[in-house]
């Protein structure tokens, strides 16, 4: 993953605290990387998600407020689907 984290006030003094950035999974084999790089074409198959985490009227700063935030989404977002999920598909 790749990110930037920062602040900011609007005109009435609320803190704003953010992280921006893109992830990608990673290749599950050798073979299919070395796959990835013989042919671009096969990184849409590769999950991938930009996002961005604003934490509104906060004291902190983006990697302190939003970076949580974001991680858990990550999570979230490359999780391999549980069985049952799979089965009610």
């Amino acid at each position: 993953a790749a990110a930037k984290t920062g602040s900011a006030q609007d005109g009435r003094g609320y803190n704003y605290a953010w992280l921006a950035g893109v992830a990608w999974a990673r290749a599950q084999t050798e073979d299919f990387q070395e796959q990835l790089f013989r042919h671009p074409a096969l990184w849409r198959k590769v999950p991938k998600i930009a996002f961005a985490v604003v934490v509104e009227n906060t004291s902190g700063h983006g990697g302190d407020i939003a970076a949580p935030i974001a991680a858990d989404l990550l999570e979230a977002f490359f999780e391999k689907p549980k069985k049952e999920e799979l089965e009610a598909r």
